[in-house]
C-alpha cells in the first residue's frame, strides 16, 4: 500500500510543482482529483483509522457515498478545465455542469443525513455512472471539435471510466 500512496502522492506533489511554474489551472484541478482518489482509497482500504480518531473513522465509515460525490465532482472539474469545454465541447458542458450539481446536491443531503442510506448510495451510484458517461462524451466531442489533446483524456477516461463502472456494478 506504501508504493500506491506514495505513487499517488507524489503525482499529486509533482503536478503542484508543474502548476506553480506553468499556472495551468487544469493541473490544480488534477491535484484536487488525485487528493479525492487518495481519501476515496484511505477509506475503502480500511487505513483511515491510522490518519483519523475515531469518531471521524466512523462517520466517514457510514458515509462512504460521500468518497464517490468527491471524485465524481473533482473528475467533472477536471473534464471542464483540462478539454478547455466551453471552447471544445459545448454540447456536452450542461451534462457535465448538471452531473457536478447532482453529486454536489447528494453530497450535501448525505452530510445531513437526510435520505435513507440506500436511497443515498443507489442515487449516488446511478449519478455517478451517468456522469462517467457524460464525461467521456466530452472527450468525444472536444476530440471531434479538433481539440487534439482530448484523445489523452479518452485514452485515460476510457481506462478509469472502464474499471469504475466494474467495481461500482460488481
Amino acid at each position: 500500500w506504501g508504493l500506491f500512496y506514495g505513487g499517488l502522492i507524489m503525482l499529486a506533489i509533482y503536478n503542484l510543482i508543474l502548476y506553480v511554474g506553468l499556472r495551468e489551472n487544469s493541473l490544480l484541478v488534477y491535484v484536487s482529483y488525485i487528493i479525492s482518489v487518495l481519501i476515496w482509497q484511505f477509506v475503502w482500504g480500511g487505513h483511515l483509522h491510522l490518519l483519523m480518531p475515531g469518531s471521524i473513522t466512523v462517520w466517514v465509515s457510514s458515509h462512504t457515498d460521500l468518497s464517490y460525490v468527491i471524485i465524481g465532482v473533482f473528475s467533472g472539474l477536471f473534464t471542464v478545465s483540462f478539454l478547455e469545454m466551453p471552447k471544445s465541447a459545448t454540447n456536452a458542458m450542461i451534462y457535465v455542469k448538471i452531473c457536478i450539481g447532482l453529486l454536489a446536491t447528494l453530497g450535501l443531503l448525505s452530510v445531513l443525513n437526510i435520505l435513507p442510506s440506500v436511497w443515498q448510495s443507489s442515487l449516488v451510484y446511478l449519478t455517478s455512472v451517468i456522469a462517467i458517461a457524460s464525461y467521456t462524451y466530452a472527450g468525444f466531442e472536444s476530440y471531434r471539435n479538433q481539440f487534439h489533446a482530448a484523445r489523452y483524456f479518452i485514452f485515460a477516461w476510457s481506462i478509469l471510466a472502464g474499471f469504475a463502472l466494474i467495481g461500482m456494478l460488481s
